[in-house]
Formats: C-alpha cells, sequence, structure tokens
C-alpha cells in the first residue's frame, strides 16, 4: 500500500527524464493503477506538476515526505536532547 497522498510531498527517486530525479514534489492527483511500459506490471500512478506541466509516475518512482509513518520510517525526527546533550553541542 502506497503513503502517497494528494497533497503530500515526494522525492523523484526515478524517471526517463533525468532531469526531474532529487526532485521534490506536491501530488497534486491520483491517476489510478497502469500497466507500466517499462516492465508490463500494473503499478498506481501519481500525477504532479514540473515546470508547469503536469507528469506522471508511478508509486515506486516516488518517495513520500512529511507523512508521520515516513518520519519513523527514514529515521527524520530530531531527537530530544537533554541538558547535558545541550551544553555539549555549545
Amino acid at each position: 500500500m502506497s503513503r502517497l497522498q494528494v497533497g503530500g510531498l515526494a522525492l523523484i527517486l526515478d524517471s526517463v527524464d533525468e532531469e526531474i530525479i532529487g526532485e521534490v514534489v506536491v501530488i497534486n492527483g491520483h491517476d489510478g493503477f497502469a500497466v507500466s511500459p517499462h516492465d508490463g506490471n500494473l503499478y498506481n500512478y501519481w500525477n504532479f506538476d514540473f515546470d508547469d506541466e503536469l507528469c506522471s509516475l508511478p508509486d515506486f518512482c516516488l518517495m513520500p515526505l512529511g507523512d508521520d509513518k515516513g518520519i519513523e520510517f527514514y529515521g527524520l525526527r530530531e531527537e530530544i536532547m537533554t541538558g547535558h546533550d545541550k551544553e555539549c553541542a555549545q
């Protein structure tokens, strides 16, 4: 199950257009399921705007950012510092 959602942020991990790999985009629509022309498998496709053009990629090409599950999974939440840690950091 994909954690991508309309209005959420996503990092582009893979694309035939290498120029957009590594860009962060806002997901603005769900295209449903489609067969990939690359491997013939059925994938969940999402769309977003990039340079004023509507683009669409399957979910395995996009990594969701900013949702609680992703923050926990990828270890993105800042650790709470103790008083001793704050003193050492100064």
